[in-house]
């Protein structure tokens, strides 16, 4: 199992972020278990299993596979597959340059997608997360994967 996160505190007591976990195979009806040993400042024990299903969110995930290549200076890259989902959009970009592009989306009005963080990369892909669709634009036209090489 891989897993990454990246979060922002927001305040006090609370925060935002985002945690990646790669696993398979997942079990037919798979759990969330976590234990919670502070919050805050307040030490303690609190074990919480969450149980994790599809069925609801499963007509709202759209997945294209548009099969995109081009390349920016030498670097070739071949857009593989799009995953569109209420709280995500999931890029998985085929490279032998790994580490060495990144990435910004914006859509069809030139609103910017926040990055997601949680991305990884090695083997010839790179997984890169950004947020949702904006609610200023549910449902654009079309999106735009800008390619940078890093510097």
């Amino acid at each position: 199992m891989i897993s990454t996160h990246v979060f922002t505190i927001t305040g006090d007591h609370t925060f935002v972020g985002t945690t990646v976990i790669n696993t398979s195979p997942l079990p037919e009806h798979p759990k969330l278990n976590m234990l919670v040993s502070r919050v805050a400042k307040t030490d303690g024990t609190w074990n919480v299993s969450i149980p994790l299903s599809m069925e609801k969110i499963s007509n709202h995930i759209k997945t294209f596979r548009p099969q995109i290549s081009a390349s920016i200076g030498n670097k070739k890259f071949t857009i593989e597959k799009i995953i569109s989902t209420p709280v995500t959009t999931q890029f998985l970009i085929k490279t032998k340059y790994t580490g060495e592009l990144f990435y910004t989306l914006k859509d069809d009005k030139g609103l910017p997608f926040v990055p997601a963080g949680g991305g990884m990369g090695g083997g010839g892909e790179e997984l890169v997360n950004f947020g949702p669709l904006s609610a200023a634009n549910p449902k654009p036209q079309y999106i735009t994967l800008v390619v940078h090489e890093k510097k």
